[in-house]
């Protein structure tokens, strides 16, 4: 008996949790879960009824219409393939096969207007029969255009996984593949990815357009190259084949390769050619130092890099930068951006225009970037850098390590923990839900109506913040690197 007690004890608290969680389930008034139901079904019965063609309609600026009744589609910040997500868990939470019929059309368009090679073109004209045809860029040459940043590749790349997870069908894992083969073959020697690429292009010739970004060259901007990335590690954990992260590790060595502070100044521009020299982009977008790229990007690929490879130098220069980035805060915070020696500056029309001489000020500034003169705390800051810091110094490798783990299922205790979390805000809810998908999703975790292997937070680490758990793995830091 006395070998028995322990194992008793331990099961007391799993019978408690599952006591209190069946009370709380009973007390479900399931008129407010009829009303949160129909209101989720009027909604998105709206969003399908308004379609043209396959496309859900977003924002003007991701899917336009246009007065012959069609619409045109961008890829800008993956937010239109991002619209077969909500019919993908209105399936999963209502059980009505024609949401995922909607969520898989939107799928199957994406997979018929992927390109040849592998990659999407930019935007669309889709007319109201769902036929579609590329908007054509004139510098491209009637030449389809290979827009990374602003997650315009990984959008659709992570649309193909969660359509294959949810289907088992290999067409949408193809599809993902071939995206990720094109990726490679654009990826810089030095690890990194340009803005845009168009098909015969070489890495040696000279940019096309100026202001859609570089091409020969690569970019931290709006998630060019942390889209890569991403993109590299999930192919590796597809395959096993080492050939999509064999230039990882000299990704890790261009963080100090295109710093360009002087001195005790720490910073980066968003874009550099070939050989590291920083570049221009967009007339606001000028060879000087813009600290908005060590909070999004930098600061966490350090933490990655130190992670992977246990190289101090990586949370150093995190810590450097940290404090130089608190030396320059003032009460209304940062300047848009700053000279290598740290002077804080702006830039318009391709010109730079430093804060210590508003004599050479434009005189007028365009109502799109009033403001872009101004200290703000919209950009600049440190990011997560503050928190990857305190975690290491805490727990070292290993904490920071837990920042960026991945699994693919719950333990039965976790598992437990999360229905009983679930249930009690459920319950913690008075009258009508302001999200009711957010309330069923919770009352159907509550109910068990998703696995462990489901809830599991197996995302990679999605350096851009716009990545959805489309494909899960154990340790996303098991890759070979040397």
């Amino acid at each position: 008996m006395r070998f028995l007690l322990p194992l008793l004890l331990c099961l007391v608290p799993c019978f408690a949790a599952a006591e209190e969680l069946d009370a709380l389930l009973m007390n479900i008034d399931a008129t407010v879960v009829a009303q949160c139901e129909a209101a989720l079904r009027a909604e998105l019965d709206r969003l399908a009824a308004s379609r043209v063609g396959p496309i859900v309609l977003t924002e003007e600026r991701f899917t336009r219409k246009l007065p012959d009744g069609g619409v045109q589609v961008s890829q800008y910040w993956g937010r239109a393939p991002m619209q077969a997500y909500p019919f993908f868990e209105a399936h999963d939470l209502l059980g009505d096969p024609k949401y995922l019929r909607v969520a898989l059309d939107l799928a199957d368009y994406y997979l018929s207007v992927e390109e040849p090679e592998g990659f999407w073109h930019y935007a669309h004209i889709v007319r109201p029969d769902g036929t579609a045809r590329r908007l054509e860029l004139a510098e491209a040459k009637g030449r389809a255009v290979c827009r990374i940043q602003d997650t315009h590749q990984t959008g659709c790349f992570r649309l193909m996984l969660y359509a294959w997870r949810v289907t088992g069908d290999e067409k949408y894992l193809a599809a993902a593949k071939r995206c990720g083969d094109y990726l490679l073959s654009i990826q810089n020697e030095n690890g990194s990815w340009p803005d845009w690429w168009i098909p015969g292009h070489r890495h040696s010739d000279p940019n096309p357009r100026q202001k859609a970004g570089i091409i020969s060259g690569g970019s931290y901007n709006d998630g060019a190259t942390t889209g890569g990335l991403e993109t590299m590690l999930v192919m590796y954990q597809l395959t096993r084949d080492p050939k999509y992260v064999a230039r990882v590790p000299r990704l890790g060595q261009w963080l100090f390769d295109t710093q360009l502070g002087q001195g005790r100044v720490r910073g980066w521009c968003q874009q550099y050619d070939l050989d590291n020299r920083p570049a221009a982009a967009r007339h606001f977008e000028t060879p000087v130092i813009d600290p908005r790229t060590f909070g999004r990007f930098v600061a966490p690929l350090c933490a990655w890099f130190y992670v992977i490879s246990g190289e101090e130098r990586y949370m150093t220069l995190m810590q450097e930068t940290v404090d130089w980035i608190k030396s320059v805060e003032t009460p209304d915070g940062w300047a848009y951006q700053y000279l290598p020696d740290g002077t804080p500056c702006f830039s318009l029309d391709g010109k730079v225009y430093r804060h210590d001489r508003p004599d050479t000020w434009p005189k007028e500034f365009p109502k799109k970037h009033d403001g872009i003169q101004r200290f703000t705390r919209d950009h600049g800051g440190p990011g997560d850098a503050p928190h990857f810091l305190a975690a290491w110094r805490q727990g070292g490798r290993e904490a920071l390590q837990a920042m960026f783990a991945g699994s693919v299922t719950l333990s039965p205790e976790e598992y437990e923990r999360t229905r009983l979390s679930a249930a009690k805000w459920v319950a913690s809810q008075q009258g009508p839900a302001r999200s009711p998908s957010q309330f069923l999703l919770k009352l159907r975790i509550a109910q068990g109506r998703f696995s462990p292997e489901q809830l599991a937070l197996g995302a990679p680490p999605h350096f851009c913040g716009q990545g959805l758990h489309a494909f899960k793995a154990a340790n996303w830091f098991d890759i070979p690197f040397n």
